[in-house]
């Protein structure tokens, strides 16, 4: 009876350790996972935020191109008309 109450003992301190210890894996695998998607998200993030600048300083250098000089804009004819606004120089 002794030997049987032991065995008992035995496998159930056996098996509750060895739940612990699945326990134990799964939930530090679980944090790890949890960890790697946050990285996964923020490189996402840092990628999307950077292509959005690119696009802002590309339309930027844009608009400063148009209006650094607004015969720039206009078709070669243009060039050729006088300007009624400009003085001539002396």
């Amino acid at each position: 009876m002794k030997a049987a109450l032991a065995f008992v003992a035995f496998a159930l301190a056996f098996t509750s350790s060895l739940i612990w210890v699945l326990a134990s894996w799964y939930m530090a695998a679980g944090w790890a996972l949890l960890v790697l998607t946050g990285v996964l998200v923020w490189v996402i993030s840092l990628d999307d935020r950077e292509r959005r600048r690119a696009e802002e300083r590309e339309l930027l250098a844009r608009a400063l191109r148009i209006s650094e000089d607004p015969w720039d804009s206009l078709p070669d004819r243009c060039h050729e008309a006088p300007d009624p606004y400009r003085k001539e120089a002396a």
